[in-house]
Formats: C-alpha cells, structure tokens, sequence
C-alpha cells in the first residue's frame, strides 16, 4: 500500500507544479508542455526539429545544394491550376533565384515549357514571385518579356521555355488558355519546397 500511495500522489505534486510553469521550463528532470502539462522523461527537445521531407513526387525531381526540392509535371495546366497543384502537394510553384536553380529545373524540363512561379499581373513588365518578391535573378531570352509583343494578349506568366534554344531562358506567356493561339496559357509546371 505503500507504493500506492506514493504513486498517487507523484502525479498530484507534478500537476501542482506544472499549474505555475511556463512553456519549456524544467521541472525536476521534466518539461512544461503547451497544454500545462509535465512531459516524462524521454521529452523531445524544444529546439529539435523532424526529419527533412524526402524529395519525392512529380515525373521528375531534384535537389539542390540548399535542400530545396524540385519536381516537374509534364501534365499541362493553366497559371491557376498549376498553383493549386502544387498547393495540393504542400509546395509552391517554383521560385528560380539563382544559375545553379535555373539549370537543375532546365535539366529536369528538357522537351517542356513549364510553369514557374512569378507574374507581372501587378505591373506590366515588373515580375513578382508568389511571395511578392522581385526577381533577384534572371534568365530571359533575347527580346523577352515582351507582352506578345503586340499580338493583342497579354501574357503574364513566367515559363522557362524548354523547347526553345537554349532551353534554360525564360519567357511570358499567356496565364491561362483561349486568349492566345493554342496551346499557350497550358504548360507543364515545376513545383518546389
């Protein structure tokens, strides 16, 4: 009977304790948790984080030197459309910000012009990415962005061209389909985390 009553009221004095601490204070050997609770022993530091997310998915991925995760979709889409996919697999379209970025995704896309991350929608000629940032790099051809130049459609999305010479520069392109000559504003798209 002993022991019972010791083991009752261990948890009581722990709890007792607990109702005063803060966040991630030691209590004994134990932490304070989010919910006021005292953890056991075997607590995950507060700083330790989980495991990398594989690179996985699309018909085709890489990694960078910085982790980041590249995948292409053949399968064309619309701007909008291209976005959620990539939503949908908890990433964004892809945000290029250096050479080494721009040739990893101009190897994965050889053959395809693809979708990539940015817009000039805001401002004509001014190209942001989805986060709002402006391009720190860049790779258009010669004579692009051009606004179709003059073809009477606007086209204000960023698409490597990949079936252009070379295949890692960029172009605008119409963001969506029945507003240029088919099959512009449908492309496959490069997704990243």
């Amino acid at each position: 009977m002993k022991y019972a009553i010791t083991f009752a009221i261990v948890p009581v004095v722990a709890a007792w304790a607990a109702c005063s601490a803060q966040l991630g204070d030691a209590i004994g050997t134990h932490t304070a948790g989010v919910d006021g609770n005292v953890d056991g022993e075997t607590a995950i530091p507060l700083d330790a984080m989980p495991d990398a997310r594989p690179c996985t998915g699309g018909d085709s991925n890489a990694t960078d030197a910085s982790g980041n995760c590249f995948m292409l979709f053949k399968t064309a889409k619309t701007f909008d459309a291209a976005k959620a996919a990539c939503i949908a697999v908890n990433a964004h379209l892809a945000k290029i910000e250096n050479a080494t970025q721009n040739e990893l995704v101009a190897t994965l896309g050889t053959g395809y012009d693809m979708f990539l991350g940015a817009t000039d929608v805001v401002t004509e000629g001014t190209f942001l990415w989805q986060d709002n940032t402006p391009l720190t790099f860049k790779m258009f051809h010669a004579g692009e962005p051009n606004n179709s130049g003059g073809g009477g459609y606007q086209e204000d999305c960023l698409v490597m061209a990949g079936l252009r010479t070379p295949a890692d520069t960029w172009d605008d392109r119409p963001c969506t389909t029945g507003l240029a000559p088919v099959p512009a504003g449908s492309y496959a798209y490069v997704c990243e985390f």
